[in-house]
């Protein structure tokens, strides 16, 4: 879907030029992959372009991320800037494991909050886009324990 990685900064120019207001990226599960991208997409002066918001994934339980994840390249959701990894990294989804996760593997709110702030370190990045899986019960934790809450006033 996103293949070849060198092209995505092209066609995430093609859609600045194209008059986007703001790219929602995939699910970022690999920071320092995710961070490289953002790096290219700067060098072509992009991030000043268009809003680039970090796609941040909540799934209730760690294997519906892997489930949804093949599940989002299969339906090749339009619109999106892939500048993710293919697929979420060896490991990735256990980060937290024991902090975040219910013994029924249930996900609790806990590192999504690394995962964000990490995401909104990197220059360039405007924002982030909090993509609950069956899991919406958890976003007020993770938004307050983020320092998202209270959402600013825009006028």
């Amino acid at each position: 879907m996103g293949d070849p990685v060198d092209f995505r900064p092209i066609r995430l120019g093609k859609k600045a030029a194209a008059g986007a207001d703001f790219i929602q990226t995939q699910g970022v599960y690999d920071v320092k992959f995710f961070a490289e991208s953002m790096k290219a997409a700067r060098n072509l002066g992009l991030h000043e372009k268009t809003a680039i918001l970090a796609g941040i994934i909540v799934p209730e339980r760690r294997d519906a991320a892997l489930h949804g994840h093949s599940r989002r390249r299969r339906a090749r959701a339009g619109g999106t800037h892939q500048a993710v990894s293919p697929r979420p990294p060896e490991g990735s989804l256990e980060r937290g494991k024991g902090r975040d996760q219910e013994e029924d593997g249930r996900d609790r709110p806990g590192d999504h909050r690394e995962l964000i702030e990490q995401c909104r370190a990197i220059e360039g990045v405007r924002g982030v886009h909090v993509q609950a899986i069956e899991a919406e019960h958890l976003l007020p934790v993770i938004m307050k324990r983020a320092g998202l809450l209270p959402r600013p006033v825009v006028a």
